[in-house]
């Protein structure tokens, strides 16, 4: 459609160098203009019908927006119109030719026929937008909104809007004509039906001029609508006011049910009343319910006959000759299917190929439905009474749902046939051959926990075995086909190798793709040496604690030293100190300390590392006031 919008790529690439990784991201974009087509009449007919001497409303979009549209993707085109003429014109007939002013038409003479040309001014593009002809109002018509309508059903009170049509000699209606002729609107019977015309602000009947009918009382009255012109033709329409059946004028074909009923007034107003047909070997009809059942060719009344009331409308029951099946547009697959499931469109034709499509709301399909092959899901007939239409609803299994059923493992994709058997003959029949394509499913899905004792597992995946595999540590994984397993009685299998390479804990994901359908699915795998290992915050923690015990331990180390360095040294007793006095030879005290050359010597290695450390601790120097011994630091 048209519009302005905006592609996007983005790439993600991974890099490895050395030992380390990074992830780049690289984004691009473009916007592209789609043009639009100029509004070509915008869906009215391809020749405007128009009054002599008359100015449209804006009739003519000045852009592709001019409707009312919501520019979701801000394009607003100008479109310029203009009237393709005949160069033989002369100038007298050009000043009553038709004419276009801005988004409006002003038409001249009668019997004029023009052209429309639309140029996209953004563009340079010309299509031609419309024609127009130019003639008399001859006639007026009578129109529902939605439809022609002759007779209407109308409870008492009840109001029906209904639009006045002008049209030419030849019947054909104008595309616009506002007040360009008075109208006469008139019933027979005003106590049962009564007649208003709306007005607007300017006392004009409006762009459609319409009027409603009103029900008063029961009865039957006669509608008429013309205008003052020599043709003196005139519309009519019969309104009918009170209880009526419903459906009325029905086509059925021959098998189908429908119930009928009476609405418009309330039942026990007339009360109770039985139903009859007028020819059972064509239509039965239940004479307490209303249910009807169309037995055979051709037509018969259905009539409702009450204490005070008497009903009746025809049934035209065709025969069945042919059954078309239309299979759906999509490809068809067992993996998310819709909830309702595929659609298969079945209508009823006559001997010569017609659509006859019924025009009521059937209780039942008329038809069986089946699919083949079998195995792969199960079908039913539906009948959608809100768009009244039929359908075979095809519902596909399950690729696991599969599995008792015997395929061929190479079968990954299919063609079924769906098939339509009318109920009432058997040998009317139809179908539609649609592609299948199956999907699969993981045999165990999970995850996969590998560990050096048990380093490997495997996939086993079942169904359409037409799969791809990716996964991203192929440095620490790898992922190889095994073995095919054709199971009697079973769908295909195929079994992949999953294997560590390295006694290196990973995590990653094994993604399964059918390229056929786009089904993903995806299986974790987690390989666990059992070392220990620490998180990444705990490691920086413990790294942390280590750098700082390198500088606290031997700092604190130094001051300990320094402390015991000064100790004042002890000292010897004079040599001329009186010697104690002989005693008894005593064995020395093992608490006191000792002196001179009892004194126990440090090894000569641990001085060594001792000044070593001193003069190899950062920032550390030692003061002349700080003498020490290595003999006092064992």
């Amino acid at each position: 459609s048209a519009g302005k919008t905006k592609i996007s790529i983005s790439v993600t690439c991974d890099f490895s160098l050395h030992g380390s990784s990074g992830s780049v991201s690289y984004d691009a974009s473009k916007t592209i203009l789609v043009v639009p087509d100029p509004p070509l009449a915008r869906g009215l007919p391809i020749t405007w019908l128009l009054p002599p001497f008359y100015t449209t409303r804006d009739l003519l979009p000045r852009s592709v927006n001019s409707f009312g549209e919501q520019d979701s993707n801000g394009l607003d085109t100008t479109i310029g119109y203009s009237l393709l003429r005949s160069s033989g014109r002369s100038d007298p007939a050009m000043q009553n030719a038709n004419a276009i002013d801005g988004s409006k038409i002003r038409t001249g003479e009668s019997n004029a026929i023009d052209c429309i040309q639309a140029k996209d001014h953004s563009t340079g593009r010309t299509e031609i937008a419309s024609c127009l002809r130019v003639a008399e109002v001859a006639q007026v018509r009578v129109a529902a909104a939605e439809s022609s309508i002759q007779t209407a059903y109308l409870s008492v009170n009840d109001k029906v809007e209904l639009d006045v049509k002008y049209a030419d000699e030849l019947g054909y209606t104008f595309s616009e004509a506002l007040g360009v002729a008075p109208v006469k609107i008139e019933t027979n019977y005003p106590d049962v039906l009564s007649i208003v015309m709306p007005r607007d602000v300017n006392g004009t009947y409006g762009a459609h001029q319409r009027f409603v009918l009103q029900a008063r009382s029961h009865g039957t009255a006669l509608v008429r609508l013309h205008i003052n012109h020599p043709s003196r033709k005139s519309d009519f329409i019969m309104v009918s006011v009170g209880a009526r059946m419903y459906p009325r004028d029905v086509v059925i074909h021959s098998g189908q049910h429908l119930n009928f009923t009476i609405i418009g007034d309330r039942m026990d107003a007339h009360g109770p009343g039985q139903w009859l047909s007028t020819n059972e070997k064509v239509m039965h009809v239940n004479q307490i319910t209303g249910e009807a059942h169309a037995r055979g060719e051709g037509i018969a009344e259905v009539i409702f006959k009450g204490p005070n009331l008497k009903l009746r409308t025809t049934v035209n029951v065709l025969k069945v000759n042919q059954i078309v099946v239309d299979a759906p547009a999509e490809i068809l697959t067992n993996v998310a299917a819709p909830p309702d499931g595929y659609k298969f469109s079945v209508k009823l034709s006559d001997s010569a190929g017609h659509s006859t499509e019924s025009s009521v709301n059937q209780i039942n399909a008329p038809f069986d439905c089946k699919v083949e092959p079998s195995f792969v899901g199960f079908v039913e007939p539906w009948s959608d009474r809100a768009v009244k239409k039929s359908y075979c609803v095809f519902h596909p299994y399950s690729p696991a749902q599969l599995l008792p059923v015997k395929s061929n493992p190479k079968d990954g994709i299919l063609h079924i046939s769906v098939r339509a058997n009318l109920k009432e003959d058997s040998m009317v029949t139809g179908s539609a051959h649609a592609l299948f394509v199956k999907g699969f499913y993981i045999k165990e899905p999970g995850m996969l926990n590998l560990t050096p004792s048990c380093n490997h597992s495997v996939i086993i995946i079942g169904g359409n075995t037409d799969v791809e595999l990716f996964w991203s540590a192929k440095d620490l994984m790898s992922v190889s086909l095994v073995d095919t397993n054709e199971n009697i009685g079973g769908p295909s299998q195929i079994v992949y190798r999953v294997e560590a390479l390295k006694r290196q804990p990973f995590a990653d994901k094994v993604t399964i793709i059918l390229p056929a359908t786009g089904q993903t699915e995806e299986l974790e795998v987690n390989y666990v040496t059992g070392d220990r290992t620490e998180s990444s915050s705990s490691s920086g923690l413990t790294t942390f604690g280590l750098i700082l015990t390198c500088i606290i331990v031997p700092a604190g180390t130094l001051w300990v030293i320094m402390k015991l360095l000064e100790k004042p040294a002890r000292q010897a007793p004079p040599r001329h100190a009186p010697a104690p006095a002989a005693g008894p030879a005593t064995a020395p005290d093992p608490a006191s300390p000792a002196i001179g050359e009892f004194s126990p010597r440090t090894p000569q290695p641990f001085m060594e590392y001792v000044r070593k450390t001193v003069d190899d601790t950062p920032y550390y120097k030692r003061d002349a006031r700080r003498r020490f011994n290595p003999q006092n630091t064992y």
